[in-house]
C-alpha cells in the first residue's frame, strides 16, 4: 500500500531560529534521515515553498451552471496556524508499519526547533504519470 505523509511546521517557531538553532537543527536531522532513508519504503518526497505563493482552484459549478470557470485565488486552500513544509510517499503492508517509517523522519524528532508534526493518510488511488 502507498501512504502520503505530510511534514507541518510552525512558523513563528521555525522563523525564530537563530543561526546557532539553524545549524544545530540540521545536525539533529542526519541521524534520522539515514535511518529514514534506509527504511527502503521511500518512493518520492519533495519540500514546499511557502503557502503564501501558493495558488488555489475552486471550482463555481452549480445544477444550473455546469460549464462555470474555476475561480483562481491566492494562498492555501485553508489557513491553519501550522503549514506543510514538504511531503513524502511510502510503500507500506499497513498504516502502523508507515507511522512506524513516517516516525523515523527529521519532522518526527525536530519539535524544539520547527514545531509541527507528520500526517500520514492511506492513498486509496496512485497512478504514477512519468514524463
Amino acid at each position: 500500500m502507498k501512504f502520503v505523509c505530510f511534514c507541518y511546521y510552525d512558523p513563528k517557531v521555525a522563523n525564530a531560529l537563530g543561526s546557532s538553532d539553524a545549524e544545530a537543527l540540521s545536525a539533529a536531522c542526519v541521524p534520522h534521515y539515514d535511518a529514514w532513508q534506509k527504511t527502503g519504503s521511500l518512493i518520492a518526497m519533495g519540500g514546499l515553498s511557502d503557502p503564501q505563493l501558493w495558488k488555489t482552484i475552486r471550482p463555481t459549478d452549480t445544477a444550473e451552471h455546469i460549464h462555470s470557470e474555476p475561480v483562481v485565488a491566492n494562498g492555501p486552500y485553508q489557513s491553519t496556524a501550522h503549514r506543510v513544509g514538504a511531503f513524502f510517499l511510502v510503500e507500506a503492508k499497513d498504516i502502523e508499519e508507515a507511522v512506524a517509517i513516517a516516525s523515523k523522519h527529521p519532522s518526527a524528532h525536530t519539535g524544539r526547533f520547527l514545531g509541527g508534526g507528520i500526517e500520514v493518510s492511506v492513498c486509496e488511488g496512485f497512478e504514477m504519470q512519468l514524463p
